[in-house]
């Protein structure tokens, strides 16, 4: 695939299924964001990776608040 392709074949996703991913896959999702370039490859992120529902719930609260906070 060509720069142009890319280009022209992007979509912005706003429905996502409710199922879960694979472990193999998860991996090579975290593994190629941890390739992304960075400014001056200082590399600033951070990925949490969660599967348990309640704790998908408990992060979520705590980013609401947060979220709340800084408006």
């Amino acid at each position: 695939m060509d720069i142009f392709e890319a280009i022209n074949s992007r979509r912005s996703v706003r429905k996502y299924k409710n199922t879960e991913i694979s472990k193999a896959n998860l991996e090579q999702i975290l593994n190629a964001a941890c390739m992304a370039p960075s400014s001056k490859n200082t590399q600033p992120w951070y990925f949490v990776a969660v599967r348990d529902e309640s704790e998908k719930s408990y992060i979520l609260g705590i980013m609401q608040q947060v979220a709340a906070q800084m408006k």
